[in-house]
């Protein structure tokens, strides 16, 4: 009797998810592969006794860097708020400086003020160009910034949104691809130009432009 000769055919292993050539053209990132599993459960261990009073310390160190910390933040308050009347009173004298040292009874510290500021609000640009009058363009710039579409990154047809975006981007394009914002930021020097004005206008004008938080080092 002849013998048949079956073959199993073998299912192909899923590939590993390879990079993302978007993303790796356009951001310079891969895909994160998507990682499923259950989650082991944590192993309680009991150390000799010595490591035992060690994990005490640790956790007692922890304690007090967390009241310290506060109580830091606490002193921190009434000094910043001090250093700021000072900087105010030579900023209006047009000796504005951005850091200083503070001698205390034993320490010292040095006072920093921030270059950072964030996003202006859109609606508040109309006040502040009364404000701030001729000077507005000088200490205000006006950037433009571009973001791709979310229908290009997640959509249902992102892979051929992304082809068409690698291999031919034009002006006429860009609506397809991407949604223009316009935002307004502080320029250099704004913390320093702002002094040149009346205190009324200096403090109207901190009520719409925030500068990040000055610090004590």
């Amino acid at each position: 009797m002849r013998k048949i000769r079956v073959e199993e055919k073998q299912e192909e292993q899923p590939k590993l998810q390879s990079k993302n050539e978007f993303f790796e053209a356009v951001a310079g990132v891969a895909v994160p592969v998507s990682k499923t599993g259950h989650k082991d459960k944590m192993v309680t261990l009991t150390p000799p006794e010595k490591i035992r009073k060690l994990v005490d310390e640790v956790v007692e160190e922890k304690k007090n860097e967390k009241e310290a910390k506060a109580a830091k933040e606490t002193a921190e308050v009434d000094v910043l708020e001090w250093m700021q009347i000072q900087q105010d009173a030579d900023g209006f004298a047009q000796n504005f400086q951005k850091s200083y040292r503070i001698q205390g009874i034993k320490e010292m510290v040095t006072y920093v003020s921030s270059d950072k500021f964030s996003k202006i609000n859109p609606d508040d640009i109309a006040v502040l160009k009364e404000a701030l009058g001729k000077k507005f363009e000088e200490m205000i710039q006006k950037k433009l910034t571009i973001t791709v579409l979310e229908s290009v990154i997640n959509g249902p047809n992102c892979q051929e949104l992304q082809t068409e975006l690698l291999d031919r981007i034009g002006k006429e394009n860009f609506p397809k691809f991407f949604k223009a914002e316009t935002v307004y930021l502080p320029a250099d020097e704004f913390d320093r130009k702002l002094y040149s004005f009346s205190k009324k206008i200096v403090e109207q004008v901190r009520n719409f432009v925030k500068q990040a938080k000055s610090s004590l080092k």
